[in-house]
């Protein structure tokens, strides 16, 4: 499998679609950021089952995957519309995009971050996440700190 030279694109001269200047400059938390921002999107528009892979070091391709479902074709398309729309506004593109004509699966190339958009039933036949089954999954939100329980106050009794 050939991978995918990273240029810098000022050196080649034409803006970098898909990636923030941060993100141009291979920053992984950037990446990662972007990730979830995708799967906050998707959620948005309904999807389901949604899983952020890390192949940051199981793969030249990318470095993240993001996989969610979608119960039909214009559901499919209504997700990828919204990913689109809403990134495009931040001035993030696409470097590419396939399936989108299909029903199936939709992928959007975002660089550092793939999107896979599947109708329930190829994602069931595809088996994407057994395919990377290496690939550990980010969770959707960080960590917050644990939240403290407060302390049970009793009333104490200075009854003789």
């Amino acid at each position: 499998m050939a991978s995918r030279k990273r240029v810098n694109p000022e050196d080649a001269g034409v803006p970098c679609p898909a990636k923030t200047k941060a993100a141009a400059q291979g920053n992984t938390k950037d990446a990662q950021a972007l990730a979830r921002r995708i799967a906050d999107i998707i959620e948005e528009k309904g999807a389901a089952d949604i899983v952020i892979l890390n192949l940051s070091v199981a793969s030249a391709l990318t470095d993240y995957f993001v996989i969610c479902s979608a119960d039909s074709a214009p559901q499919v398309r209504a997700i990828v519309d919204a990913v689109d729309n809403d990134l495009s506004k931040e001035g993030i593109f696409p470097l590419g995009m396939e399936g989108k004509e299909g029903d199936a699966w939709v992928l959007a190339d975002y660089n550092d971050v793939i999107l896979n958009i599947f109708k329930t039933e190829a994602r069931a036949f595809y088996h994407l996440e057994q395919l990377w089954g290496d690939a550990p999954v980010v969770p959707r939100r960080p960590k917050a700190a644990a939240a403290r329980r407060p302390r049970k106050v009793t009333a104490t009794s200075n009854a003789p």
